[in-house]
């Protein structure tokens, strides 16, 4: 029905009650994930996402997706959220430097199907695994930090080619 409802435990009666009705999506809400703060994040297959402020306020839109949004999730410092969609392809949007609606930060393509399924590691929030229709589970590294014995072998495997280039003679 496009919404997303929040229930809290009654434990007295032993029962749920609906402590919230979240309005706003255009279409079917497929993912939802709990943030830091009281706040949720939501995706559509309307090709958004919503954050959702502790009070059930929607505080932001997030409209950079071109197909269904099946799945979101927060990063553990609640700072990034992950969105997979029905073209293959997962976004990450960074809540701290977010200037308008629809500019994510990363826009990665990897699945022949739709990412169905988006998960944040709890210990790592470098770490992402991503699973989609394709039957394949790829875990990513979004880390940017410099590699200095990568760029060692890179520096001397240039350096091994210009040498053997200039052991060449003219032909």
């Amino acid at each position: 029905d496009r919404t997303v409802r929040v229930w809290r435990e009654e434990p007295a009666v032993g029962a749920w009650t609906c402590a919230g009705v979240l309005e706003g999506h255009e279409d079917t809400v497929r993912g939802l994930t709990a943030m830091p703060g009281g706040r949720l994040a939501s995706a559509s297959h309307d090709g958004s996402l919503r954050l959702w402020g502790p009070a059930g306020d929607c505080a932001r839109v997030f409209t950079g997706h071109s197909a269904i949004v099946f799945c979101v999730a927060a990063s553990p410092d609640g700072e990034l959220l992950a969105s997979g969609s029905d073209d293959g392809s997962f976004k990450i949007w960074d809540l701290r430097n977010f200037q308008a609606a629809g500019s994510h930060v990363a826009h990665l393509t990897y699945h022949r199907g739709p990412v169905t399924s988006i998960e944040w590691c709890p210990h790592d929030e470098a770490m992402l695994a991503t699973a989609s229709e394709d039957n394949q589970l790829a875990v990513w590294d979004l880390s940017v930090e410099r590699d200095a014995e990568e760029e060692e072998r890179e520096r001397l495997q240039q350096q091994t080619e210009v040498r053997q280039a200039d052991e060449i003679p003219p032909q």
